[in-house]
């Protein structure tokens, strides 16, 4: 049985807080929770401001409607202006096909494919709900924002002066603390592992294995009780780097599709990530062979015929 810290350590949370936490909806980007590949990040980039601070209500934002609000054009829109979003089609593409698509134009790939569309491929979703414009070396970024930061208001009405810090508003002194405390709420309350059952993805690749513990808790519970994560090293000939994979296959009951959960590099913009040199590909092609070798039927787990576009031409 898993044991609860920081639970522990913090019981004063306010309920807002809470409400924000137990939502798996809080967080997500959007795309369609049917497709069988979902790509999951840490949490929203940005960061918050006195301009743009956390409102009251924290709880009640999103909800499962809201994965319907996206478009081919609102997508292009990401891909012009974040590596990010580059990368997710491109990575996208490269799990579906088996090929390389590192030199092919995102956004031709984003109108052949319709990624994350109503019906289509690709849901992203974050595993912490809060953003932050960047965490640092050893979060120590992420830590000052947020114990010093004024973002958080708590009524309406309030101005400015009045807004408080996250660890004020939270009652969890830093960021290191708020991210256990997260993932073991999250794990406890089963908040990704019931969405997950529900909807069965074939893989659920998280970008940013340097909090591997943190994530692997977030999107597991205490139902998750056979295997464990295994560490797999990932060799590609191109990359001075030794990289690496943790993975896990989860239940989601009888009758369905197990997942298999990859912890692997961010998507871009780090030395190590994604989009850098071959890597994506690598990380695709080793995910396609364990599908593959699955100990259950995988022939048609990207069921094509279900999402591809119907004016779908290669």
């Amino acid at each position: 049985m898993t044991q609860y810290p920081m639970l522990n350590k913090y019981p004063n949370v306010p309920q807002d807080f809470k409400n924000m936490v137990v939502n798996p909806y809080w967080g997500h980007e959007g795309g369609n929770p049917e497709s069988p590949i979902w790509l999951v990040s840490l949490e929203w980039g940005g960061g918050l401001a006195s301009e743009k601070p956390l409102g009251p209500c924290h709880g009640n934002k999103w909800s499962e409607p809201e994965f319907e609000r996206w478009d081919v054009e609102k997508i292009e829109e990401q891909i012009k202006k974040s590596g990010v979003y580059r990368s997710y089609v491109w990575f996208l593409t490269e799990l579906i096909t088996g090929e390389s698509a590192k030199e092919k134009d995102p956004i031709g790939l984003e109108k052949q494919y319709e990624f994350f569309c109503p019906g289509r491929y690709g849901l992203l979703i974050n595993t912490f709900p809060i953003s932050m414009k960047g965490r640092g070396n050893k979060n120590d970024r992420a830590n000052q924002a947020w114990q010093n930061d004024k973002v958080v208001k708590l009524k309406e009405g309030d101005e400015p002066s009045d807004y408080v810090t996250l660890a004020e508003w939270t009652t969890i002194p830093t960021f290191n603390d708020y991210l256990e405390w997260t993932a073991e709420f999250r794990h406890k309350n089963s908040v990704f592992s019931t969405l997950r059952r529900k909807y069965a993805p074939y893989v659920i690749y998280c970008g940013g294995n340097t909090d591997w513990k943190n994530v692997e808790l977030a999107w597991t519970d205490d139902k998750d009780s056979s295997g464990k994560l295994e560490w797999k090293p990932l060799s590609i000939p191109s990359s001075e780097r030794k990289l690496h994979l943790d993975i896990r296959w989860l239940e989601n009951g009888e009758d369905k599709n197990k997942t298999l959960l990859v912890i692997g590099p961010f998507y871009a913009g780090l030395g190590f990530a994604l989009d850098k040199q071959s890597r994506g590909f690598a990380v695709a092609e080793i995910i396609r062979k364990w599908i593959s070798e699955a100990d259950f039927d995988t022939t048609d787990w990207l069921k094509v015929n279900k999402f591809l576009p119907s004016t779908f031409k290669k």
